[in-house]
Formats: structure tokens, sequence, C-alpha cells
């Protein structure tokens, strides 16, 4: 999690709120247990990334997805890999005030056998973002990001009834409840290659 930065006015302040948050998310579903006890390719990969968008990137957010893509990390091809950004990505605020062809793939023929194996460059990642392009997120200082926050309590509360793509979803339509009159802000679910969440999410009680 990024807080402190050499210029003061760039000091997130409720950031570090955000990684407790999540670590304890993590712990109750068992993900402590996934690292230490289970090889990586046995179970999901998950991946909490606090970024700040202000300056040039250090580590360019594409850069996730090259380093875990199925080229640079073989061991997780195949394998989810949910990613979570926490992260204003532009200055626009996402209110307003308003009153009451598709290209076809080609048939390849005469195909054969070879050694050689092609695979997706990039697959079975589900992502979410902190707002749409453009626009701020917000964050408290006591306690943390609005993102963190929703997903944190949904993830808590709906585990154990709905796969991975339904509590991004019930994260998403907690921000239609947004504790300001005058600020909006709306995850957006982005690279989203996920086929399916190969069983229950760890932590979900029948477990």
């Amino acid at each position: 999690t990024n807080r402190n930065f050499m210029d003061p006015r760039m000091t997130r302040k409720g950031a570090e709120i955000d990684g407790e948050n999540m670590e304890k998310l993590l712990r109750s579903l068992r993900y402590d247990e996934l690292k230490t006890q289970q090889p990586l390719w046995e179970g999901e990969f998950v991946l909490g990334v606090n970024h700040r968008e202000e300056q040039p990137d250090q580590f360019p957010v594409d850069n996730l997805y090259k380093y875990l893509g199925s080229q640079s990390c073989p061991a997780l091809m195949n394998k989810p890999k949910v990613v979570i950004i926490q992260a204003c990505r532009g200055g626009d605020f996402n209110s307003d005030i308003v009153s009451d062809d598709v290209s076809h793939l080609a048939r390849e023929d005469n195909i054969v056998d070879c050694a050689i194996r092609y695979v997706h460059k990039e697959k079975d990642f589900l992502s979410l973002l902190s707002s749409t392009p453009d626009t701020v997120s917000y964050r408290q200082e006591r306690t943390g990001s609005f993102l963190i926050q929703y997903t944190v309590e949904i993830f808590n509360t709906c585990c154990h009834q709905d796969d991975i793509d339904g509590l991004f979803r019930k994260v998403m339509q907690r921000f239609e409840d947004f504790p300001s009159e005058t600020e909006r802000q709306m995850p957006t679910k982005d690279r989203c290659t996920l086929l399916g969440w190969p069983g229950k999410i760890p932590g979900h009680p029948d477990m």
C-alpha cells in the first residue's frame, strides 16, 4: 500500500487501512492457509493493489497482466487471477445534474498436430477497478477507500452464496448507496477473461 511520498501533499491518508482490511478479509477466506500449505498450482491467486496515477507509473498496471500471464507465469495458467485496483483514473467527477461490424474469424483448414502448443497470452483474469475511466475515487481517512470497505463487507456476508463475478457485481451495486449527495463513484470490471471459478471460494462455511 502506497501511503507516504516525498511530497507531503501526496500523502494518502487512510490507505494503510485498506491494507489492513484486505489482510483481514483474505485471512477470513483462508488465504493465509492457502499460501503456506498448498502449492501455487492447486489454489486460486488473488492480488490486491493500491495504486496512484497522479504521477507516472513506477510499475505500470499493464505489467500485472504481463507478469502473471501464461508466458511469464505458466504455473498460473488456467488459474483464476483476481486483481483489485484502488486508484483515481483521472480528475473528472462521476456525477451530473439531470432532470426528472463484428468481424468473423477465418476458419483454418488443414489443421494438423504439431509439437508447438499455443495458449492464450492473457486469460483467467477478473479485475475490479475502483472507478470508471477519467474519474476520481474516494476514501475516508479513518476507514479507508470505499472500494475496499464495500469489498470486505460483501465478501464477508455473501461469499457463501455468490461466485466471484456475483460478488463483484454486488460491490458495484453497493455504490448506488454512496454516502455523499454530490459525489459519485462507480467501480468497473476490466479485462475480464475468467471463464469460471473452480469450486467455492475459500472460507465458505460449507468447506
